[in-house]
């Protein structure tokens, strides 16, 4: 978890993702699953929906 109050660096945090990095990867998801499941979900209206579609983006980003 971070410990400072500013936003993390996506870029960074992509590029560390792209390399493996597990802890990075939860980092990334952290600090942006939520904000993506509340625009998915704002769209669907389906919080289930919302949800697996934010779980689907999360893999194809590790995947990748």
């Amino acid at each position: 978890m971070r410990s400072d109050a500013g936003p993390p660096d996506f870029g960074n945090l992509l590029e560390q993702v792209a390399s493996g990095d597990r802890k990075a990867m939860a980092i990334l998801y952290e600090a942006s699953a939520p904000i993506l499941y509340g625009i998915v979900e704002t769209i669907t209206r389906d919080p289930a929906a919302a949800a697996q579609l934010t779980e689907g983006v999360y893999l194809r980003i590790w995947d990748r």
